[in-house]
């Protein structure tokens, strides 16, 4: 792992630094939390709409 964000700080360190800053456990929890929930709300609806009649 230390090899891959070696090379994605040498080809743009701009974007290495933002994402140390800025990706904290609860932001990314908190977006694959609402990713599920619409997903599975998403999924609902087209299983619904799929189901013969």
């Amino acid at each position: 792992m230390a090899s891959v964000t070696g090379t994605l700080g040498n080809f743009n360190p701009q974007f290495l630094r933002e994402c140390r800053g800025r990706l904290r456990p609860r932001s990314v929890m908190a977006a694959v939390g609402i990713s599920v929930i619409f997903q599975g709300l998403l999924w609902l609806a087209v299983a619904d709409s799929a189901r013969p009649s």
